[in-house]
This record gives C-alpha cells, sequence and structure tokens, in this order.
C-alpha cells in the first residue's frame, strides 16, 4: 500500500482565528512522531495547566531555614532571652 502516512491518526498543534467572517487555521507543529505521554503534557499545558499535573506533589520539603526578617526577630529575641513564639504548623 502505497503513501506517506506512517501513523494511523495525525495530531497536530493548531490556532485559528478570525478576520471579518472568515476563520484561519495555522498549523504550529505536528506531534504526530512524539510519545504520547508528551502529547499529554504538551495538551496539559496549552490548556493552561502547569508542567505538573499536582504542584505540591511535585516538591517535597525537607528543611526550611529562617530567614531576612524572621531571623533577625528570633534571633533578637533569643538574645534577650524571651520565650519563642508558637508556630502553626
Amino acid at each position: 500500500m502505497g503513501g506517506h502516512f506512517e501513523s494511523e491518526y495525525t495530531i497536530l498543534l493548531r490556532s485559528s482565528r478570525r478576520v471579518g467572517k472568515k476563520t484561519f487555521k495555522v498549523t504550529h507543529a505536528n506531534l504526530s512522531r512524539l510519545r504520547s505521554e508528551l502529547v499529554d503534557q504538551i495538551e496539559i499545558l496549552v490548556k493552561g495547566g502547569s508542567a505538573v499535573k499536582q504542584f505540591e506533589d511535585a516538591f517535597e520539603v525537607v528543611a526550611s531555614k529562617r530567614h531576612g526578617h524572621v531571623a533577625a526577630v528570633l534571633g533578637t529575641i533569643s538574645k534577650l532571652g524571651l520565650p519563642f513564639p508558637q508556630v502553626a504548623a
């Protein structure tokens, strides 16, 4: 069977705009040769999502050091011998 189709379907990244009563479609990229996982990630980004589905799950905070004004205030409290304020977890 002849032809230049290597896959069963074509995945295109397209946009459209109206000028008067006419609609113009622009193809930005052919995504057909990319892995399906990558195409899914591009779809999330194009729809306004972030690069990870659950941003909170992408990172784990293992340590957090006080800095700036917080460090200065807590350092002063410590030097004065005052009790540290309770911090909500």
